[in-house]
C-alpha cells in the first residue's frame, strides 16, 4: 500500500516500484484512496525485470486534499526463506489541480523471508560421563519410520512505517504442505560445559527438506526514517515455497499494460508505442461507455495511413451509419476507431459487446458478425469472428481502423404475411365481381321497363 499524507489539491501522480524479481512478482495494482475519494489507476505494468511503473489520474480538474492511500500493490513471493528484497520508490512525481509538482519525499521498505519449522522438542539420552554438564550435538539419522512435518512457512515482514497515520494491509497466511521428514537422533558429546547447549541442523541441510531444531529467530528489516512528507510502504500476498533451496533466477510473465479511452477523449498512445510504431508492452485497451475491448500485441507495428507512429486511437459513436446489406441489419450503433486506416501489423484482436435485446424474433445469437464499412466500395464486408452468447460479445482479428458494426441476418419473411396478401385480394376480387354483377342486374331491370 502507498500511503500519502497530507497532500493538498492532488491530481495526478506517476512513480516506479524496484524490488528483486527472484523474490517478488506483482500480481495486481489497485486504486487508491484520499479522504473518501477513489485514485483510480490508469495503468500499471512491470517495464523491466524489478521495475513496476504506476500512472495515476484523479477524474476533473477539483483535485483532493488530505491522507491515505496512492494505490495497493500486491506481490507474490516466489523466493526461499533467507531471502530479502528491498521495495523502494523511485522516479515519483506528484502534480496538483494546476499541474504543478507536489514536492514530495518517496521511502520505501524491506520485505525478508522467513521459514518457520515447528517441531517437536528432541528426547536427549545423554551418555554417562564424568562430566556433569554434557554439551549436546545432535547428528541427523533416518528414522526408520518418518514422521510428518508441515513445510517451513514463509512469512512476509514488512518494517511498518512508524507514523500515526501509516496502514499495512496483513498478509495471508499461506496453509503448509504436509513434508516427511527423519527424525534426528541425538548424541551427547562430554565436554567442560556447565551447561547444556542444543545445536540446531537448521533447515534444508543434506538431509533434504528441513531438520529439527529450535524455532530460527525473526529478525525484521530496518526500519526507515521518515520525513514529514508523503511516505509509501508496500503489502504482498503471500504465496507458500518451500525452503532451504537455493536462490533461483525468475523472469516475470509480461503483465499487459491496461488503458482505457472513452468516447469524448481520445486515448494518447506517446508512452507505449516509440517512434518506430513499435509496441513496447501487450496492450490492453477497454472502452467502457460502448462496451468494446482492443488487445494490441507486444511487439506490434502500428502506422497511421501514412506510415507514421500511431499516436492515438480515438472512438466514436455513429448514430447514423450506412445501410447495412439486404437481409442483414445493425444491431445497436455503428463505432468509428480511428484515426481511419491504421494498421497494425500483426492484427489486433477486437471485442464488441451487443444487447441481445435488440436482436429480433427470429435472429440468431450465433450468426452475429462483426464488420467494417469499405468507403471505397461503398460496402459493408464482414470478417470472421467468434461469438458469445454468455458475455454477449464478438470477437475477431482486425488489422486496420475503421467503422465496424455488428450485424446480424434477419429472419425469413413469415408465411403468414403471403396469407393475408392473398385473403385482400381474394376480397378485393369478390367486390369487384360482386359490383359487376349489380350493374349488369340494373341495366337489364331497365330495359325491360322500357319494352
Amino acid at each position: 500500500m502507498v500511503n500519502i499524507d497530507n497532500v493538498t489539491g492532488f491530481n495526478a501522480a506517476n512513480y516506479d516500484v524496484t524490488f528483486n524479481p527472484a523474490v517478488l512478482q506483482v500480481s495486481n495494482v489497485t486504486s487508491g484512496l484520499i479522504s473518501g475519494t477513489i485514485i483510480p489507476v490508469d495503468m500499471w505494468s512491470v517495464i523491466t525485470p524489478g521495475t513496476l511503473r504506476v500512472i495515476l489520474n484523479v477524474p476533473g480538474i477539483s483535485g483532493v486534499s488530505g491522507s491515505g492511500y496512492l494505490s495497493q500493490i500486491r506481490f507474490r513471493v516466489i523466493g526461499w526463506a533467507g531471502n530479502t528484497s528491498q521495495i523502494n520508490l523511485v522516479n515519483g512525481v506528484l502534480s496538483d489541480n494546476s499541474a504543478n509538482q507536489i514536492l514530495a519525499n518517496w521511502v520505501g521498505d524491506t520485505v525478508n523471508v522467513y521459514a518457520q519449522i515447528p517441531t517437536p522438542a528432541p528426547t536427549l539420552t545423554p551418555t554417562p560421563s564424568a562430566t556433569p554438564a554434557p554439551t549436546l550435538i545432535p547428528t541427523p539419522t533416518p528414522s526408520p519410520a518418518p514422521t510428518p512435518s508441515p513445510a517451513p512457512t514463509p512469512t512476509l515482514t514488512l518494517t511498518p512505517t512508524p507514523r500515526p497515520t501509516s496502514t499495512v494491509m496483513p498478509a495471508p497466511t499461506p496453509t503448509p504442505n504436509p513434508t516427511a521428514t527423519p527424525a534426528p537422533t541425538l548424541t551427547s558429546t562430554p565436554a567442560p560445559t556447565p551447561a547444556p547447549t542444543l545445536t540446531s541442523p537448521g533447515g534444508g541441510g543434506a538431509g533434504g527438506g528441513g531438520g529439527g531444531g529450535q524455532m530460527p529467530s525473526m529478525t525484521p528489516g530496518p526500519t526507515p526514517t521518515l520525513p514529514a512528507m508523503p511516505t509509501a510502504t508496500a503489502t504482498a500476498g503471500v504465496t507458500a515455497t518451500p525452503a532451504g533451496g537455493p536462490i533461483i533466477s525468475v523472469t516475470p510473465t509480461p503483465v499487459p499494460v491496461h488503458l482505457s479511452v472513452s468516447t469524448s477523449t481520445p486515448l494518447d498512445l506517446s508512452g507505449v508505442i516509440d517512434e518506430h510504431g513499435v509496441t513496447q508492452n501487450q496492450l490492453a485497451i477497454t472502452c467502457a461507455d460502448i462496451g468494446a475491448e482492443m488487445e494490441i500485441y507486444q511487439g506490434a507495428t502500428a502506422l497511421t495511413v501514412d506510415g507514421d507512429a500511431l499516436r492515438a486511437i480515438s472512438v466514436r459513436r455513429v448514430d447514423v451509419a450506412p445501410a447495412p446489406p439486404a437481409d442483414y441489419q445493425i444491431i445497436g450503433l455503428a463505432y468509428d476507431f480511428g484515426p481511419t486506416g491504421a494498421t497494425f501489423n500483426p492484427p489486433m484482436t477486437l471485442t464488441l459487446q451487443y444487447d441481445p435485446a435488440l436482436c429480433p424474433e427470429g435472429m440468431a445469437e450465433e450468426d452475429l458478425v462483426i464488420a467494417y464499412y469499405d468507403a471505397q466500395a461503398g460496402k459493408w464486408v464482414q470478417i470472421e469472428c467468434a461469438v458469445d452468447t454468455a458475455s454477449h460479445t464478438v470477437t475477431a482479428q482486425v488489422s486496420h481502423l475503421n467503422l465496424f458494426a455488428v450485424l446480424g441476418k434477419a429472419a425469413p419473411a413469415s408465411s403468414v404475411s403471403g396469407v393475408n396478401e392473398l385473403l385482400v385480394g381474394g376480397i378485393i376480387a369478390g367486390v369487384i365481381v360482386i359490383g359487376a354483377g349489380a350493374y349488369f342486374l340494373v341495366r337489364r331491370k331497365k330495359s325491360t321497363q322500357s319494352s
